[in-house]
């Protein structure tokens, strides 16, 4: 059979795929030559897959083209033993470069198997690389650091069943010498590995890229004639730094979700009370929401059991009868609505505690494992979470659901890594949000350990970015997502209280009349940060904005600062929704508040540019922002927090770009522009 060739085509790099003697084999993936070298079964072939039958890579499947087309193409892999197919389809967007590959596993046997491995594979024709990952760690996500590619394996993978646990479903592989590189994502279906290789061959070195469903430890079962859906992988070509790439990503997720809208601002109880729950002390916090524009206001933790301790009573959600609203939770949800805001409550659906009735009265709805999870495969079970979600939003007429997931699964002693059960919950949540359109499912899982792009998108309307809710971490957390997220959908809440401050500054000498704004500086209240009002406003604007603390602690002056950057919000909530960002300053590591930090978002067409730049901890009160996507010969209206300064034309602000004044470490500027046109004389 003679060797052919087929091109993916797009106006970045592209993928050929070579088809000789039966066999199936990469010729450049995204720019990479690729390998052909029939000794090195490990630096070989489109696919690995490991099985109680055999090893399957390279030579051991004969591959045939199903479908091509110039920006899509399917594969097909047959093992030489007849047992197994695999079907991978790979699909380039024209517009963004970015490659989709879609694979799947079917048992073509009579006799069931066991799956040990069952991963994508790019063999790269390439040495001298390093790899880049981020941190999952609780109250330090998404911080990232570059590791030498030495030889042997770099593996990046999560653990215990969220996602972003341990580390984030994206890697980046880049050549030292030429900055060019990979960025490769994972759309996990339970856990996943992304792993690079280096290998040696004859007078030569190899890199492999294997992503996808873990390996460690799998041992799934695959009965006769199921056919598996593996998790998909995303692959982005990008020089230099990965932030590169990062516009052109958010397009392409933009267009793969484009539904996907900024819920308004909401107000959420558990960092002004945690869970112990005052009805009027609440009714406060609701007036002081409603006065600065927020729309939802939602009760966290605490609300349901006996009792406070809800950490032993979680699969139970029966609102509480003995504390709490006393029986009357119904009656507060009507308030709120009165009031003009819509209600939500707080959830943890996939936990139930070892005294919980659910899981007394159905042990059979429960795996045997090292936690206490739900046997989602089990009908009885599945619909009974699904009735519970679903109650608790018909019930309490909610409009905003928090759907968290404090639950470390541990090991999955199934065997198959959380595959069968993650693909048994999102279909829960994807028919609970399809059957509720109206309600707002925000995902959060101990901060941010499911921030995957399904579950960010396409399941639910964002996600709470972190358990810290320092404005700090915050900013960095939000900037050094760019290269694998839309930041705009990461939830940032302002937790601040405002009190007397009764010491004389050098500045301030009458002590009577100085107040300070305390901004939680962690996850509970256990340090703070003296923060302006402005800033934090600015800061929480840029992601889903949200509050939480004592909101009715602020006086007017500042109320009136909320409700500026509050109608800011909502009224840019279509330009935010649809937005490309990308970072001006470079990746400090989360908890180095230097320097500043710019962060731009721009629309698809350029027409609207926003520059948000924070001074930090620097010493320059100024600083030049060259905005990017400026043209020339076009002139550009000009606000400054919101305030129409000089128009500029283009070229003007090319080669001077625009000086933001912050005279204030701490404090913060917000730069828009407007396309208008030609420009006119002298400009």
């Amino acid at each position: 059979m003679a060797m052919k060739t087929y091109e993916l085509d797009s106006s970045f790099r592209g993928v050929s795929v070579a088809i000789d003697a039966g066999a199936a084999r990469f010729g450049q993936f995204l720019g990479f030559p690729c390998v052909d070298d029939g000794f090195l079964l490990e630096a070989n072939g489109v696919f690995l897959l490991d099985a109680d039958t055999d090893r399957y890579e390279a030579s051991k499947w004969d591959a045939a083209v199903d479908e091509e087309g110039p920006a899509a193409l399917t594969v097909c892999l047959r093992s030489k033993d007849g047992i197994f197919e695999v079907r991978s389809r790979l699909e380039i967007d024209a517009e963004t470069g970015v490659l989709s590959r879609k694979d799947s596993l079917l048992n073509t046997d009579k006799s069931a198997h066991t799956v040990y491995a069952a991963v994508p594979r790019a063999p790269l024709h390439s040495g001298g690389m390093e790899v880049y990952g981020q941190t999952g760690g609780w109250c330090a996500e998404n911080d990232g650091i570059w590791l030498n590619a030495a030889p042997g394996t770099v593996e990046l993978h999560n653990t215990m069943g969220r996602s972003s646990e341990n580390a984030n479903p994206y890697m980046c592989v880049r050549q030292k010498a030429t900055g060019q590189g990979i960025a490769t994502h994972v759309l996990p279906v339970g856990d996943w590995v992304a792993r690079v290789k280096t290998l040696a061959g004859h007078k030569t070195a190899y890199t492999v890229i294997e992503a996808g469903l873990s390996d460690r430890g799998l041992r799934l079962g695959i009965a006769p004639g199921e056919r598996l859906d593996l998790p998909e992988t995303l692959y982005c070509h990008f020089c230099g730094e990965p932030e590169e790439a990062s516009e052109r990503f958010h397009l392409y997720l933009l267009k793969r979700f484009p539904r996907v809208r900024r819920p308004g601002a909401v107000y959420n109880t558990w960092f002004f009370c945690f869970d112990e729950i005052d009805r009027g002390a609440l009714e406060g916090q609701l007036e002081a929401a409603k006065d600065v524009g927020c729309r939802y206001f939602v009760v966290d933790a605490g609300w349901f059991g006996e009792g406070t301790d809800w950490e032993n009573q979680v699969g139970d959600w029966s609102e509480s009868r003995t504390n709490a609203f006393f029986g009357r939770l119904s009656d507060f949800a009507d308030h709120v609505r009165s009031r003009g805001l819509g209600f939500g409550l707080w959830m943890d659906p996939e936990r139930a505690a070892a005294g919980s009735r659910v899981y007394r009265e159905h042990r059979d709805w429960f795996l045997r494992g090292d936690a206490i999870i739900f046997d989602l495969e089990n009908p009885e079970a599945a619909e009974w979470l699904y009735g519970e979600i679903s109650r608790l939003v018909r019930e309490y007429s909610l409009s905003w659901m928090k759907v968290d997931c404090n639950l470390r699964m541990q090991k999955d002693l199934t065997g198959s890594n959380f595959y069968r059960y993650c693909r048994a919950w999102n279909a829960i949540m994807d028919r609970v949000a399809a059957e509720n359109p109206d309600c707002v499912f925000e995902g959060c899982a101990s901060g941010g350990h499911r921030t995957d792009i399904e579950n960010m998108l396409g399941r639910f309307a964002g996600h709470f970015i972190s358990d810290s809710v320092n404005p700090l971490e915050a900013l960095r957390m939000r900037r050094n997502a760019l290269p694998r997220m839309l930041p705009q959908f990461f939830g940032t809440w302002m937790v601040a209280q405002q009190i007397d401050f009764p010491v004389m500054s050098y500045f301030g000498r009458d002590a009577g009349e100085r107040r300070k704004t305390l901004a939680c500086a962690d996850a509970w209240w256990s340090g703070t940060l003296d923060l302006s009002v402005d800033f934090c406003m600015k800061a929480m604007v840029t992601g889903l904005a949200g509050f939480s603390g004592n909101l009715a602690s602020f006086d007017e002056g500042s109320r009136d600062t909320m409700r500026k950057w509050i109608d800011f919000y909502h009224g840019n909530e279509g330009f935010f929704s649809n937005a490309l960002c990308s970072a001006h300053t470079a990746a400090n590591g989360i908890d180095d508040p230097a320097g500043w930090l710019v962060l731009q978002y721009s629309s698809r067409g350029h027409e609207r540019l926003m520059a948000f730049a924070f001074r930090l901890k620097d010493n320059m009160p100024r600083m030049r922002v060259f905005p990017k996507h400026v043209e020339a010969g076009k002139d550009y209206s000009v606000k400054i927090d919101g305030e129409e300064a000089e128009a500029m034309g283009g070229d003007r602000i090319l080669s001077q770009g625009i000086l933001v004044e912050c005279p204030e470490a701490f404090s913060a500027r917000v730069i828009e522009l407007g396309a208008k046109g030609p420009a006119g004389p002298g400009l």
